[in-house]
């Protein structure tokens, strides 16, 4: 992976995030869209973890041509619903909201990435859905009928879950044990055919298309 961020202690707090987890290897940072291209096209990373404002070259003109290199995960505090349809049209992978999701979210939504899927904040999932819409055919997707496959306990957690909430959240919400919020969600990806979290919660409000 390599990590592109202005701020160092941003990347310093994502690296180490990473390296906790099994199987991810940082292999580089970049503190600008402009380095960040020059230091792709030498390491040639998996996935790129981009943010959005940065000096030089910012995140999504950066993504023109990282996009033709290896798979792109949006990593930024931004939320503007025009800047999250920007970077889907111009070909980001993921994207995921710093303060939205704890260490293994990230490391699970990296191996996604890498793994060919895509993972993408509950916070914005709106807008990056009707983005991947527009980039598409434009016809109309049909509903998922993921209401029906689901227990109500499980229903009560996607709610959540599409929220924006944590495991943690949920947990504390339902009065359960965050292990038996992980179970619920394991037998909620199964039932709905879900590689993780993104593709679980766009099933739910019914955006990911099929076919």
């Amino acid at each position: 992976m390599l990590i592109v961020d202005d701020n160092a202690v941003i990347r310093h707090g994502v690296r180490s995030l990473l390296e906790a987890g099994e199987g991810l290897e940082v292999v580089g940072e970049a503190e600008n869209g402009r380095e960040a291209v020059s230091r792709a096209a030498q390491l040639h990373p998996d996935v790129v973890l981009l943010d959005v404002r940065m000096p030089v070259m910012d995140g999504l003109a950066a993504l023109e041509t990282l996009r033709e290199q290896t798979r792109v995960l949006m990593l930024t505090y931004a939320e503007d619903e025009d800047v999250v349809a920007r970077a889907v049209r111009g070909g980001a992978s993921g994207y995921l909201v710093h303060g939205r999701f704890g260490p293994e979210e990230l490391a699970e939504g990296v191996r996604a990435l890498a793994a060919g899927g895509s993972v993408v904040s509950p916070a914005v999932a709106g807008a990056v859905f009707e983005a991947a819409r527009e980039r598409t055919s434009g016809a109309e997707t049909p509903r998922a009928p993921a209401e029906a496959a689901l227990t109500r306990r499980e229903r009560e957690i996607m709610n959540l879950a599409a929220q924006g909430m944590s495991r943690r959240d949920i947990a504390h919400e339902l009065v359960v044990e965050e292990k038996t919020v992980k179970n619920h969600i394991n037998r909620i990806y199964s039932k709905l055919g879900a590689a993780n979290r993104a593709e679980a919660i766009a099933l739910w409000l019914g955006t990911r298309r099929t076919g």
